[in-house]
């Protein structure tokens, strides 16, 4: 979803967060964009529900057993320590958004900041780039 750094800033999703942390997720576009964000060439943004779904889904990883319960750990830190910033939401919007696209609440929160501040939103989701 990313070819190549066109932009100052973009929206991300946690499909796009979970290719940088999980390790069989990993892939070489999201880790470029990644290094881009640390040296501060590059702004990240997402919804606020992003780190429910991230750390979710690494709840998930281990009882999946795809990683341990320590990697989770380390891996939530990590995120936690990412300095992506949060939009705020118009809840009554993105719900009226997940209902009318039959699309999960996260992933209409991220549909709707897309269209609302007009940042390119990486995703690996096939609902959100369709």
């Amino acid at each position: 979803m990313v070819e190549s750094i066109k932009s100052s800033v973009y929206l991300v999703d946690a499909s796009f967060v979970l290719a940088f942390l999980l390790p069989d997720e990993r892939k070489e576009q999201v880790n470029d964009l990644f290094e881009a964000f640390e040296k501060g060439t590059v702004g990240l943004y997402s919804s606020p529900l992003l780190p429910y779904e991230v750390l979710n889904t690494l709840k998930t990883a281990v009882a999946r057993k795809r990683i341990t319960a320590a990697k989770a750990i380390d891996l939530g830190k990590t995120f936690l320590e990412l300095d992506i910033r949060f939009e705020e939401l118009n809840f009554l919007a993105v719900f009226e958004l997940a209902l009318r696209k039959k699309l999960t609440v996260y992933d209409a929160s991220y549909a709707w900041l897309a269209g609302h501040t007009k940042m390119p939103l990486l995703s690996f989701d096939r609902a959100l780039s369709a």
